[in-house]
């Protein structure tokens, strides 16, 4: 898909996700479905064969992983570039389902308001968001009763 492309499809996808999009008076009465149909399509392309072939920063050698973990320095573990499940992170880190963590990850802010936006995401099969070019995590402990 040539870059230009590439960057309309971004500009859409990011002035429909935003406070204000651009003629309002065009999009809110679809806005809805809009957004719905390009989040999948939006989905469907980033786990393509496509995405892969002209994506560089995902065909890179090597792809950063930091965790940072109560104030302790943090670990950094440099992997081979792919798509990076929940389920990825916690294996290149060692730590398993049953530890009672979550992880906040690094990602570019929705609404704009700040440079960056801490996630939550507990789903295993979730792809992590990069920012900056690698992915970075914050674990946080709790206890059942939390």
């Amino acid at each position: 898909m040539p870059s230009s492309v590439r960057k309309e499809m971004s500009i859409r996808v990011h002035s429909l996700n935003s406070q204000n999009p651009p003629y309002p008076e065009l999009f809110d009465p679809v806005q809805p479905a809009l957004r719905k149909q390009l989040n999948e399509l939006h989905s469907q392309f980033v786990t393509s064969d496509s995405f892969m072939a002209v994506s560089p920063s995902l065909n890179s050698p090597s792809l950063t992983l930091v965790l940072r973990e109560n104030g302790q320095p943090p670990m950094v573990a440099k992997i081979p570039s792919e798509l990076i499940t929940l389920a990825r992170f916690r294996r290149t880190f060692g730590i398993a389902r049953s530890e009672n963590r979550r992880f906040l990850f690094k990602s570019t802010c929705e609404d704009g308001s700040a440079p960056f936006q801490w996630s939550l995401i507990t789903d295993e099969d979730a792809v992590l968001p990069m920012f900056d070019g690698k992915i970075t995590a914050e674990c946080r402990h709790f206890t059942d009763s939390d």
